[in-house]
């Protein structure tokens, strides 16, 4: 009797063994995480001068096909690219907040809404770089008399189907994205955050950097698919548009609720 429980304890002891081992490797052996340096002022013009510039070469490859395309829209149709009309319009980009949420905790969305607005005022950004805090949510909780704060509610109709039948925040993140929904642009940047989560100025102005940066990408790559005559839009892929050369790594990433996309992408 004594073997046998013997012989199981043994069992019983190696079977955590394995993973075990490889935690002790991870631990080990996988590089050590840590805080990027909050990009200087610097930086943040650098980035913005960058994309300034390829946005306006951008738009003067763009300027012999503008007058076709306004003359073959139908009457009414809605132009998704009005703000591109404007040839001495400054470039700018908007970052969007957005805290979803199902509306059952609106005390909880409101002190992520203060503590949101409270971070980007004091986060020194440039006048290019703008931003903004939604709330999209199923129930409608009236952010912005709770929070006393300009917050854009986008509230998910009671009858909202998605074709793929998602529920919850994947619904209201599906109605979000439609067009003439929310106020973001075709190059603005949507930030999804959930009712607990919190910022830091340090992630905002790593985010404007690379919101920046990329953007600079995009344009450049769109002048260089006008110019090859691809057959396809860049607008519609974003930033994963045709190119030989590969993507640069971003300077700012995450995963789940802080995932951040450009709205020509969402």
């Amino acid at each position: 009797m004594a073997k046998t429980l013997f012989g199981w304890a043994v069992y019983l002891y190696l079977i955590p063994l394995p993973a075990l081992a490889v935690n002790t490797f991870g631990h080990v052996f996988w590089p050590a995480a840590h805080c990027a340096l909050e990009p200087t002022e610097a930086e943040l013009l650098a980035a913005a001068a960058g994309a300034r510039a390829e946005y306006h070469l951008e738009r003067k490859g763009n300027n012999s096909t503008s007058t076709t395309k306004t003359n073959s829209a139908p009457a009414g149709a809605a132009d998704e690219e009005e703000d591109d009309d404007d040839d001495d319009a400054p470039w700018e980009v908007c970052l969007h907040f957005r805290i979803v949420t199902r509306g059952a905790y609106p005390e909880l969305v409101s002190l992520g809404c203060v503590d949101a607005f409270t971070v980007l005022a004091g986060s020194d950004l440039p006048p290019c770089f703008r931003w903004c805090v939604e709330v999209a949510t199923d129930t409608a909780i009236d952010a912005a008399r709770l929070t006393g704060l300009p917050v854009r509610e986008i509230v998910v109709p009671s009858d909202f189907k998605p074709p793929g039948g998602c529920r919850f925040k994947a619904r209201a993140l599906e109605w979000a994205c439609r067009p003439g929904v929310s106020t973001a642009r075709r190059d603005d940047w949507i930030i999804h955050m959930d009712e607990e989560t919190k910022t830091t100025r340090a992630a905002v102005r790593h985010i404007a950097v690379h919101a920046a940066r990329e953007l600079s990408n995009v344009y450049r790559r769109r002048r260089r698919q006008r110019a090859a005559a691809a057959p396809f839009g860049a607008k519609d892929v974003g930033r994963y548009g045709a190119d030989p050369s590969p993507p640069p790594p971003p300077q700012y990433g995450s995963v789940g609720q802080g995932a951040i996309l450009c709205r020509a992408v969402h």
